[in-house]
């Protein structure tokens, strides 16, 4: 792998991790997998501090179909790893160097996908260092090359991989020139986020469309396309003006917050995201299984946005921006679904559900914070990622609960419109 590189987000080489300064930990509250070279490591380890606690906390994973996740570390009290010391500190690293951590311990927050035949990097937003560095960066986010992580590109351990005969190079071209597109529709800065939103529906159904026509139909209509869209950005102001004149319905915008609360509910067990859903819910005076009443509902709400979130957002209008488009590149948007359209839904629950906890959250708290931030996105993701599908499913129970179909789901994004 010497001399490699890979495509990676502008924050990726500069991420390090600040260790016992870090609010929360990456070794407690989940499974953490130990891959079969380093379980080998370790049990046969003569280590006179850790070789005890190697044969106590890491178990063979029943589980396990890969050398990547043969084995899991026993996790003690409060699901904290065993390894940890006084200082919420690695004793692994600390008594053995970096080199003896597992590929798991060695790589996070960083992972990979591989999209054709160059490798893609990122940070998990679950690293509240992660989250601070890429969603509070004002700069727009954009692309460097980085040495390649020969760790990172095991085939076990990618998030996700596009590749094979039927990608040459011609579709890697088309694809990347979509995906170009959507990232410049996304940091379209002088139009609202829910104006992106929208015309990011309306460019994915059409580019469907084209794909959906084969090879033949993507070399000549793809472009076309893509081309229409760019100039489209060019005259920004005309979207932005379809979007203010909507009138959006309060109550519905009400209800869409109630569903998205109780949808979450019962997946909410960590800590800090269960603190973070409990504040919301009182921040909306919204208690699961209560009525109440609409009109003061709906006025609370308007007033939490104009006091709180909305100068915030027009402060930091880059911080759901960002988000977006992490999970765009991340995820890599639209192909690696059924269908744009199905990953397309994923991103709009995506930013329902951050409207919705920043809004309770700026209530009970009175204010909206850079802290607020990273504690709500860093705890929800850690829910969010261990389930590629959570999104979709999120999704397909708002479509049931309030009637409204793929094709409308949009229009929930402007339930804020200009209050």
């Amino acid at each position: 792998m010497t001399g490699k590189k890979a495509l990676a987000l502008h924050h990726y080489p500069k991420f390090e991790c600040i260790g016992s300064s870090c609010e929360d930990s990456c070794c407690t509250g989940w499974q953490i997998a130990i891959d079969k070279p380093t379980y080998l490591a370790y049990k046969n380890s003569r280590d006179s501090t850790l070789s005890e606690l190697f044969s106590r906390a890491i178990k063979r994973n029943p589980r396990s179909k890969s050398a990547h996740d043969f084995a899991l570390i026993v996790m003690g009290a409060e699901k904290s790893c065993p390894f940890l010391d006084t200082q919420n500190l690695c004793r692994i690293h600390k008594e053995m160097g970096h080199a003896a951590l597992s590929n798991t311990c060695s790589s996070y927050p960083r992972t990979a996908n591989l999209f054709g035949n160059e490798f893609e990097y990122s940070l998990a937003l679950s690293c509240p260092e992660a989250a601070r560095q890429i969603l509070l960066d004002p700069e727009p986010i954009h692309f460097v090359e980085v040495t390649a992580n020969p760790v990172l590109e095991q085939p076990t351990s990618l998030l996700g991989r596009l590749s094979g005969k039927a990608l040459d190079d011609d579709a890697i071209a088309n694809m990347n020139d979509l995906r170009a597109v959507i990232v410049a529709i996304l940091q379209a800065r002088t139009i609202s986020l829910e104006a992106r939103l929208l015309l990011l529906g309306r460019l994915l159904a059409e580019s469907e469309s084209a794909m959906q026509s084969g090879p033949q139909g993507v070399s000549k209509r793809l472009p076309d396309v893509l081309g229409k869209y760019v100039e489209m950005l060019h005259h920004a102001h005309i979207i932005q003006e379809q979007i203010e004149a909507l009138r959006p319905n309060p109550v519905q915008r009400l209800r869409l917050f109630q569903t998205i609360l109780t949808d979450l509910q019962p997946d909410i067990l960590q800590p800090v995201l269960k603190r973070c859903f409990d504040e919301a819910c009182r921040g909306l005076s919204w208690k699961p299984g209560e009525s109440s009443d609409d009109s003061q509902l709906i006025a609370l709400h308007e007033d939490i946005y104009r006091k709180y979130l909305g100068p915030f957002l027009t402060d930091h209008p880059f911080v759901l921006e960002n988000l977006l488009i992490h999970h765009v590149f991340r995820s890599l948007f639209p192909f690696r679904g059924s269908s744009p359209s199905s990953q397309y839904r994923e991103l709009v629950s995506l930013y329902l559900i951050s409207h919705a906890f920043l809004l309770g959250l700026s209530g009970f708290r009175e204010g909206t914070s850079q802290e607020m931030i990273v504690e709500f996105f860093y705890s929800f993701s850690r829910l969010a990622s261990h389930n590629k599908n959570y999104l979709g499913q999120v999704a397909d129970s708002l479509e049931k609960r309030l009637g409204i179909g793929i094709g409308n789901l949009a229009g929930l994004m402007i339930v804020r419109g200009k209050d």
